[in-house]
C-alpha cells in the first residue's frame, strides 16, 4: 500500500468515526428533547466558542431572528447562557453552560 493510499484510508476510517460519534451524540441530546437546529447550535458554539446572535446566525445560515429564538430555547433547556457583551450592551454573547 503507498502512502497515499494509507493517508486516504486513514481519513476514510477517521470520518467514519466522527460520523458514528456525531450519530450518537446527536441521538442522546434529541432524547434530551433538544431539535436538530438547537444541536447545531451547540456544535457551533464547541467549535467556534461564545458567539454572538449574528454570528450564530451567519455560521447556520439563518436570519437574527431565528438565531435568537433558537438560542434562548438552547439557554431554557440550559445549555448555553446568554449575557452582555462588555463592550457593547446592545449584543448578548452566548457561550455553553
Amino acid at each position: 500500500m503507498t502512502h497515499d493510499e494509507q493517508v486516504e484510508q486513514t481519513h476514510a476510517l477517521f470520518r467514519s468515526l466522527v460520523q458514528v460519534a456525531l450519530s450518537r451524540i446527536a441521538a442522546l441530546w434529541t432524547d434530551q428533547g433538544l431539535s436538530l437546529s438547537q444541536i447545531r447550535l451547540l456544535l457551533i458554539l464547541a467549535h467556534y466558542g461564545p458567539a454572538t446572535i449574528g454570528q450564530i446566525a451567519d455560521h447556520l445560515r439563518i436570519g437574527q431572528s431565528a438565531a435568537s429564538l433558537m438560542t434562548e430555547r438552547t439557554v431554557q433547556a440550559g445549555m448555553a447562557e446568554r449575557t452582555d457583551d462588555p463592550a457593547d450592551r446592545r449584543r448578548a454573547i452566548v457561550r455553553l453552560t
